[in-house]
């Protein structure tokens, strides 16, 4: 009987650090993800602020030709 009891516990230990083991897995999985995530949706901001830059950059670029070489728009009916 003493034994049994001495295995009972063993083996209740092991799956406790059987399952223990798996939830630390699992958690470290679940943060990599989250940290990729991330990255994307920086990179996603990113990539969104330098479209913006570069429209501005080319609005200047164009209103400061038009500006340049006199070129209106004439709106008469």
């Amino acid at each position: 009987m003493i034994n049994q009891s001495k295995h009972d516990k063993m083996k209740g230990k092991f799956k406790f650090m059987i399952k223990y083991f798996f939830e630390l897995i699992i958690i470290k999985i679940k943060k990599q993800i989250l940290a990729k995530e991330i990255k994307l949706q920086r990179e996603k901001k990113i990539s969104r602020i330098r479209e913006s830059i570069f429209r501005n950059d080319l609005f200047v670029f164009v209103l400061s030709n038009f500006r340049k070489y006199n070129i209106g728009f004439d709106c008469k009916n």
